[in-house]
Order: structure tokens, then sequence, then C-alpha cells
């Protein structure tokens, strides 16, 4: 899925003094909270206790030690989240709270696809190096027609290697809803307690419904002070520097978003 390029100074926390607001510090034990209904209808008193107790238990399981046997519990509170998110009409690319510095904190795995290396996106569509290394791939590891024209969404080579990592820290700005400045979406991935990073900056080209449409632009290693450029040239890969973040789920401290890869990605306001 930070702190931000320093050439994108209008996006550094432009939300973050707007949203003070920060979660329970209780996180009830997910057994506790198989007791409530958080799919209850509106006109039961409990709905937004319900609600709140999910998000709860949901940060307590991923902000501390999460073990392997919880997986299934995690997935199933974020369906539940997902699922009360789906209830609201608000279109949450243009809500205010979407704005500010957020953390990730867990993200959904998917399975390396070799015929497509660089990647498999939701809609099918494949870009640039994604199409050519598709159509000299294809066949391999073959299975039924199907799957060889409609591959799984599977992340690309990057994106599963820093997920994969314990000891790297994802955050994520957004800045969209603010009228005076530069619409954006800027990553930072740091590791070696911050003294290694790298800066992604994205243009929020597009925001409409819960689709937040982006474009990277430019990126860079920090080395403790030295800038190194990313040797990826953003502008001359077109649409597959594009993708975009569908949010499913927005509280002022939660936020859950799906990539244009299929990974979902859960953020906590920072």
């Amino acid at each position: 899925m930070p702190v931000l390029p320093k050439t994108s100074p209008s996006c550094r926390g432009l939300a973050r003094a707007r949203h003070g607001v920060t979660g329970s510090s209780r996180h009830p034990s997910f057994r506790s909270f198989l007791g409530r209904r958080v799919g209850a209808s509106p006109s039961d008193s409990s709905l937004n206790v319900d609600v709140e107790t999910a998000e709860n238990t949901l940060l307590g399981m991923l902000v501390a030690s999460r073990k392997p046997e919880q997986e299934n519990d995690v997935l199933r509170l974020i369906a539940e989240l997902e699922n009360e998110g789906s209830k609201s009409d608000n279109a949450r690319a243009l809500d205010p709270k979407i704005d500010g510095e957020w953390t990730l904190i867990y993200s959904t795995k998917s399975q390396f696809d070799p015929r497509n290396p660089l990647g498999s996106r939701v809609d099918g569509t494949a870009p640039l190096f994604e199409g050519i290394l598709r159509d000299m791939l294809k066949g391999v590891g073959a299975g039924n027609d199907d799957q060889q024209s409609n591959p799984a969404a599977s992340a690309s080579p990057i994106q599963r290697t820093v997920l994969s990592s314990d000891f790297v820290v994802v955050t994520q700005d957004v800045s969209v809803n603010d009228a005076t400045s530069k619409k954006c979406v800027d990553q930072t991935v740091s590791l070696a307690q911050g003294k290694v990073t790298l800066k992604l900056s994205a243009i929020a080209e597009k925001c409409e419904g819960d689709r937040i449409d982006f474009c990277f632009d430019e990126a860079f290693f920090d080395f403790n002070g030295f800038r190194v450029p990313y040797p990826v040239p953003f502008r001359l890969l077109g649409d597959e520097a594009r993708g975009w973040l569908d949010t499913t789920y927005l509280s002022d401290n939660l936020r859950i978003s799906k990539g244009n890869k299929g990974t979902t990605f859960v953020l906590k306001r920072r």
C-alpha cells in the first residue's frame, strides 16, 4: 500500500491536523465479538456498538503480534466491516475522512502466477510489459482454457516482496479533498528503522464513488538523507503506471481498501 517526498510538499499531512480522532484503546477478544451481530438491521440500537467492537477487535489482532491461526478470524472481521460499508451510499473516495496519513497493518496474499510474473489485474487488462510477458509466457504452467484467458488477480513481485516482510513499514498519505493543493496518493516504504526509504508519489487522477484512480509519477530511494532515483521511468510506462484503490470501509481510525491487482489492504490512521 509515510513521510512524503520533498517534491510534493502540499501532500504532507494535509488532513492529519483535521483528524485527531483515535480508536478505543480496548480491544475486545474475537470470541466476545461473536456474541454480537455486526450485520444487524439499522433499527437495532446495538448496531454502532457492534461495528465499533468489530473494528477494535480487528485492530487489536493486527497491531499486536497476530498468530497464524487467527487468519480466518481476521478475514471474517474484514468481511463483516466491508458488509457494513456496502450499506452506505457515501462516496468514500470523496469523504474527507479518507485524507491523511495511514499505516498499513495487514494485506492479503496472492499466489505467484508464472504466466503473469508482473502480476495480474482484476479487470483482466495487461498494459505494456504486463501484456508482453503474458503473451510470451502463455502456456507456462498451463491450466484449463478459462484460467489461460481469465487469470486470477495477483500482486506484482515488488508488492509481494515488500508486503511479505515483517521488517518493512508501509505508510500512505492521501490528499484528494483539498481543492487548493495537488491531489495525491503517496507511499513510503521504510526499513532499517527508517534509515532507508522508498518514496513513491502518485497523482490522484479521478475520484468517484469509492474509487481513487491514480498514476505513479515519481519515486526515489532515500539512504539516510542521500537520494537515489528509482530506476523505473513511470512517465514512459503509460497505463502500466496506473492503478486504483476501492475503499470498502472507512472510519475515523480504520480504512479497508482493495487494489487493482486484487489485494485487500487494512490501514490504521497515524
